[in-house]
């Protein structure tokens, strides 16, 4: 059965999530104390903990490359929207998975068009994870999105 699902409201309850979290607090660090890097953050996140020399940090960083130039939205934009779907997934809906595996699933659905929308994709993601389906087959469920509306 084919399913619409209207593209506005998915990315628009994305990007409320992530509004909704507000800005970072202040840090109370020195400015000259080094801050962590987005990838070291995300393996921290992911794990509980990262050494700096923690292979994840370096899986992270490549992911966030690649999705970096494949989507509309910058490494912070996408960082930002992968925790909140993680954060979605297991506070409203009981699901745990990992920052890692969000954003490897991205990275295998390839963008079509011009200017793919990672928030789009994490959005209808969260959605079919929402109403039952595993990690691969909301992955497969957005690749027959993507489809459907002809991309």
């Amino acid at each position: 059965m084919r399913r619409n699902f209207p593209k506005i409201s998915m990315v628009m309850v994305l990007l409320l999530a992530i509004l909704y979290c507000g800005p970072a607090e202040e840090s109370s660090k020195p400015v000259t104390e080094k801050t962590e890097s987005l990838e070291h953050m995300l393996a921290t996140i992911d794990k509980g903990y990262a050494s700096k020399n923690d292979i994840t940090i370096t899986q992270f960083r490549s992911l966030l490359k690649y999705l970096d130039e494949a989507y509309i939205e910058n490494k912070k934009q996408i960082a930002d929207m992968s925790v909140t779907a993680q954060t979605l997934l297991r506070n409203k809906h009981g699901i745990k998975e990992s920052l890692m595996n969000i954003m490897e699933g991205i990275f295998h659905v390839f963008p079509t068009t011009v200017n793919p929308s990672y928030a789009e994709y994490a959005t209808v993601y969260v959605q079919l994870r929402a109403k039952g389906r595993s990690h691969y087959e909301a992955w497969m469920g957005v690749t027959t999105y993507l489809k459907s509306i002809g991309r």
